[in-house]
């Protein structure tokens, strides 16, 4: 899985982990050919801000 945050590329393999702070603006994929499965967890509430402004 790849996870940009901020521009930048982050690969992730099984069981590593990410953190971004609040309101980065951040997306995710599969490696093309992989399967994939993430948890989300969070310990507070929080929403959602789309990165259009919309």
């Amino acid at each position: 899985m790849t996870w940009v945050v901020g521009g930048r590329t982050h690969y992730l393999g099984p069981g590593d982990f990410r953190y971004h702070p609040a309101r980065a603006v951040h997306h995710g994929q599969c490696l093309p050919g992989a399967e994939c499965v993430f948890h989300v967890r969070d310990d507070k509430a929080y929403d959602i801000h789309p990165a259009d402004g919309s």
